[in-house]
């Protein structure tokens, strides 16, 4: 079978982005299963805008199905281009929707966009809730297709020390949206509270050009209990994130669909914390692989991580842990590849 496919991928793995990886492992995964793959890649489109076009044009005439894998403004676009071309021939065409809530969001407010995602093929959606909300617009070919990994089996995971100071990371692109400074205030007001160091914070991730001054301003008031890290790279993932107690993520950014970061904080048998304001907080289940907290109160957040410290037992701890990696074999690629797979084999017989 013969699939064209569209998206963003940063070849260079310089960028942490949730929309590049998830792309990847869908093409890597179907090429893998045996699928002849051409890949528009619309990294720097801007750049040779017509070239990409005629790519575009061009491999959907070959192609048997055609697949793009986009967020809102991405989505936007191929669907129009996909609604002149099926004039001239028709093919099966598939979203790979990036993010979360707001794909349900836009779906529910544009008419017009909720018209055209309602003759795809199918719509696969990163999270079960979104599965019932696309349902709720009238949308009825929507498929639950996780984010996913290849989740290393066999590796070697050790657990951390787990007494004071208590290690806790964020991982996550370092954005105003996503928690970071939420997390150094707790920590700061931890320590302060226990009139010690309680606990530190190291923060993973990249920034983007724009959120420099903003971040640099956090890190220029932090203690030395704080620290900034930069990058993992993918094979280092386990044995860095394996080293902590907790990863906090209190996130407020509403595309949030399944992070990569969390996937590789399960394989790596580290508990999350995170905040109940988006769908994120139904990755984590509550009390077992980590907790979800009410972030009305930003209080709350202290509350999460001390029950985590205080109130569980070292044995309590490990066995969390040990869920944590149960847990990332649901993302694991081959899981998820074959749940793709197996649908589009069934629109192929069915042609």
């Amino acid at each position: 079978m013969k699939l064209s496919i569209i998206g963003t991928i940063d070849e260079t793995h310089t960028i942490v982005s949730g929309q590049y990886d998830r792309t990847e492992v869908v093409v890597e995964g179907l090429k893998n299963a045996g699928y002849d793959v051409k890949f528009t890649n619309m990294m720097n489109w801007r750049k040779n805008p017509i070239s990409i076009i005629y790519n575009i044009i061009k491999n959907y005439f070959w192609c048997d199905a055609f697949i793009f894998c986009s967020w809102i403004n991405g989505a936007k676009v191929n669907l129009q281009l996909w609604k002149w071309l099926r004039i001239i021939s028709k093919r099966p065409a598939f979203q790979i929707a990036i993010g979360g809530k707001q794909n349900c969001d836009y779906i529910k407010q544009d008419a017009k966009y909720r018209k055209l995602v309602k003759q795809l093929d199918a719509v696969f959606v990163e999270l079960q809730p979104m599965v019932d909300e696309y349902k709720k617009c009238g949308i009825e070919r929507v498929v639950h297709l996780p984010n996913c990994k290849k989740i290393n089996k066999e590796a070697q995971r050790n657990n951390p020390e787990m007494v004071v100071p208590f290690k806790f990371c964020t991982y996550s692109r370092v954005m105003p949206e996503k928690g970071v400074k939420e997390a150094v205030e707790a920590v700061e007001r931890l320590n302060q509270k226990y009139g010690m160091q309680y606990c530190t914070l190291d923060i993973y991730g990249t920034y983007y050009e724009e959120d420099r001054q903003w971040f640099e301003n956090i890190m220029s008031k932090a203690s030395e209990s704080i620290s900034y890290k930069g990058r993992i790279e993918r094979k280092d993932s386990i044995s860095v994130l394996g080293q902590y107690d907790l990863m906090l993520f209190p996130t407020k950014y509403i595309n949030e669909g399944v992070p990569g970061s969390m996937i590789d904080c399960y394989e790596a048998g580290l508990p999350i914390v995170v905040s109940n304001t988006t769908f994120v907080s139904t990755i984590v289940i509550d009390g077992v692989t980590g907790f979800v907290y009410d972030d009305a109160n930003e209080l709350n957040l202290d509350k999460a991580i001390l029950h985590y410290t205080e109130d569980l037992t070292s044995s309590e701890k490990i066995e969390m842990r040990k869920r944590c990696v149960t847990m990332a074999m649901k993302y694991d690629n081959s899981t998820v590849i074959d749940t793709l797979t197996h649908f589009l084999a069934s629109i192929k017989v069915s042609e």
